[in-house]
């Protein structure tokens, strides 16, 4: 298990080959057992829906604890511990790891695990730029709409 700190300055890559974020700085100290089950508590969980799947429920907890990054970019995921706490089996979790990987939330690297995935800054300016190209558009057709209704 890696611990990570925050950092402005460090800028280097981690175990796993991928690039870290410039704000988060390895500290490769080995976690005594209380630690690993401070990390592990440090999970945001609901409790699950009426006639929600165990995959869903699985989905919706990991996709809201990497939006609010108490699963850090390019920590692993570990099945096993993730089943245990939202008291499901193996095969859901599995399969909510594959639907993640399939829009890049979470990277699955063979024979060694899950982890999530790194922001990719290229994307995020793609977004920027086509969010700002539609926003213009939709107030230069909602102008036109408000002078033709006057």
């Amino acid at each position: 298990m890696i611990i990570y700190q925050i950092n402005k300055s460090a800028s280097f890559t981690d175990l796993h080959g991928g690039k870290v974020d410039k704000r988060i700085k390895r500290n490769s100290a080995s976690p005594t057992k209380k630690s690993d089950e401070r990390k592990i508590n440090m999970l945001k969980i609901d409790a699950r829906a009426p006639k929600e799947s165990a995959k869903d429920y699985v989905v919706r907890q990991l996709i809201y604890n990497i939006i609010h990054v108490n699963l850090i970019p390019g920590q692993r995921i570990d099945a096993d511990e993730l089943s245990r706490q939202l008291n499901v089996s193996k095969n859901p979790v599995r399969e909510a790891e594959l639907e993640l990987s399939q829009t890049r939330l979470i990277e699955i690297k063979p024979k060694i695990g899950a982890f999530v995935s790194y922001i990719d800054t290229k994307i995020v300016d793609e977004v920027r730029e086509l969010r700002s190209v539609l926003e213009s558009e939709l107030a230069r057709q909602a102008c036109d709409i408000l002078t033709k209704s006057r």
